[in-house]
């Protein structure tokens, strides 16, 4: 069993209907999320932190089993020792009768690979700046002397920021202390696996990880499973940028010497590589789903009628009650007595009920007839107060429920009202964009002498004609991106290509000043672009494209 801290609370003992409870009843297992080889992941609650959580468990046939059981124990402890932004965490594990769970960080966003699946590769760009964070992680574990060895896109989860996590260091092997996997075994994923780890896990040191990550970079930036990038031929890397395919070479080289030699050089790269690639397509879908919703608002389950007792106030309230009716029903009444006391009650407040009034004379049958059973002068007045007190209370939570629903919808209706500025300060960037890319007409001329020796004049001159004279603001938008890559990247390499005279010197001044204007207008519309995802991607932007304001 874990170490629990002492809460100040009365843990549930017993499930609701459906549910599991672990650790004493604080955690609430609601529903399964994924499920693998030999565990599960279920979204849990934690009862004493009001958190939720993702609680991964052994499956019950493993968790019989010594040998998988201390694996499963053991990669909770080394997830625990590690704290990184790009590494989930851990908060809570341990066992229960034949259950074996660790409590970890819930990432909404699924993992990376759900993304290729539903919308193939990644664009480069966006590839480059998952697997960087991917090797922020990795580094910080190696600083920690730990070793992953399983490294794989469906490993590399997203949270709801877009902000990348790695996870499953279940074969993960510690560096300072004694080596408990036997000569011989293989342990990993085919085709994310080093070579040397096709012969044994021993022979497995971060360079190992540099390969896993190159093959997972593969993969984002091919839309397929990597398979033994070490035999790869150039085709296998056509259409990638020239950087991209350099990276993924290097870091997949049957031998482990002419790889990176640990992941922080091979994040260097990555870094450069990525300040020279261009922005994403417009249409690209984000990292998190629109769709994937947040469990911020979400209810937690519902666990207050399995509480163990009630607390010490109640068990007072209780006793209290109890002697305000032993002084009101003696125990030497008869049964008669008090069923006709009962009924005369009834009576009584039935008539207090339709406003009539009692004469002297019954309340005195009332008061007599009872034989000796002297009725209370205040449960009468007692249960009209209750009652009235119920009233209240309803009417008190018709009247919050009501607000509740008013400020929802006020609340959704000014998400939709910042929705719709940010869409138009993203239609003004992006007019001033395309307005930014005709100032740069003046080019052609300064540029037409040398049309001769240069291949892309007349690819510039297109852009500029489909970008003045297209009517669909997206093929502009793709075409204006084009049209920066050309005049910042291959027409200078072009004329330096050909000597730099004075003519040429002038022409690449000109081309460096019309790259710096376009891409200043491009980033200016991709910042308004990415405002209309972040607001959308709250909970108050998703109640406004929900409820169309």
């Amino acid at each position: 069993m874990s170490d629990h801290p002492a809460y100040p609370h009365s843990p549930p003992t017993r499930p609701p209907s459906g549910q599991t409870l672990l650790a004493d009843g604080r955690y609430i297992l609601v529903r399964k999320v994924a499920e693998g080889g030999t565990a599960s992941v279920h979204l849990g609650y934690d009862t004493w932190t009001d958190q939720w959580r993702a609680v991964k468990t052994l499956l019950p046939e493993y968790a019989k089993r010594p040998a998988l059981r201390h694996r499963f124990e053991c990669e909770a402890a080394t997830m625990k020792s590690l704290s990184h932004t790009n590494i989930i965490a851990v908060y809570d594990a341990g066992t229960d009768d034949e259950k074996a769970w660790m409590v970890m960080e819930f990432a909404e966003g699924g993992s990376v690979i759900d993304w290729v699946e539903q919308n193939g590769a990644m664009p480069p760009r966006m590839a480059s700046q998952v697997v960087l964070q991917l090797c922020e992680g990795i580094v910080a574990a190696h600083e920690d002397g730990v070793i992953h060895r399983d490294i794989k896109p469906q490993n590399l989860l997203v949270d709801r920021e877009g902000v990348c996590k790695v996870t499953d260091f279940g074969i993960a092997q510690v560096v300072q202390e004694a080596r408990m996997t036997m000569t011989g075994t293989v342990m990993g994923t085919i085709g994310y696996m080093a070579p040397e780890q096709h012969e044994s896990a021993k022979h497995a040191d971060e360079r190992a990880d540099v390969y896993s990550i190159a093959a997972t970079y593969y993969t984002l930036v091919r839309g397929e499973a990597a398979t033994h990038l070490f035999m790869a031929d150039g085709d296998e890397f056509l259409g990638l940028p020239d950087g991209i395919a350099d990276i993924i070479r290097k870091g997949s080289q049957y031998r482990r010497d002419a790889r990176y030699p640990d992941v922080r050089a091979m994040a260097n790269a990555l870094a450069e590589v990525l300040a020279e690639l261009p922005m994403d397509p417009a249409d690209t879908p984000p990292l998190v789903p629109l769709n994937a919703g947040s469990l911020d608002g979400a209810d937690p389950p519902n666990h207050s009628a399995a509480s163990a007792a009630p607390p010490p106030s109640a068990e007072i309230e209780l006793r209290k009650e109890s002697s305000v009716e032993s002084i009101a029903s003696p125990p030497s009444l008869t049964t008669t007595a008090v069923f006709q006391d009962s009924l005369r009650e009834r009576s009584q407040d039935s008539q207090i009920s339709h406003g009539s009034r009692s004469s002297p004379s019954s309340l005195a049958v009332s008061s007599r007839g009872a034989g000796h059973r002297a009725v209370h002068p205040y449960s009468r007045h007692e249960q009209i107060q209750r009652r009235s007190q119920v009233k209240i209370a309803v009417r008190i939570g018709l009247f919050a429920a009501a607000f509740a629903v008013l400020a929802l919808l006020m609340y959704s209706m000014l998400s939709g009202m910042l929705i719709d500025m940010a869409e138009t300060q993203e239609s003004t960037a992006r007019n001033e964009l395309f307005d930014a890319v005709q100032n740069q007409l003046s080019l052609l001329p300064k540029v037409e002498p040398l049309a001769d020796g240069l291949s892309s004049y007349e690819s510039l001159q297109a852009l500029f004609d489909q970008i003045g004279g297209e009517s669909d603001p997206q093929i502009r938008l793709v075409s204006a991106r084009q049209l920066h890559d050309l005049i910042q990247t291959d027409m200078p390499r072009e004329i330096r290509a050909d000597g730099v005279s004075s003519r040429e010197q002038s022409a690449l001044r000109q081309l460096e000043a019309s790259a710096e204007a376009v891409g200043n207008a491009l980033y200016r519309h991709s910042k308004a672009q990415g405002a209309i995802e972040r607001r959308r991607r709250t909970p108050g932007g998703w109640l406004a494209t929900r409820f169309g304001f």
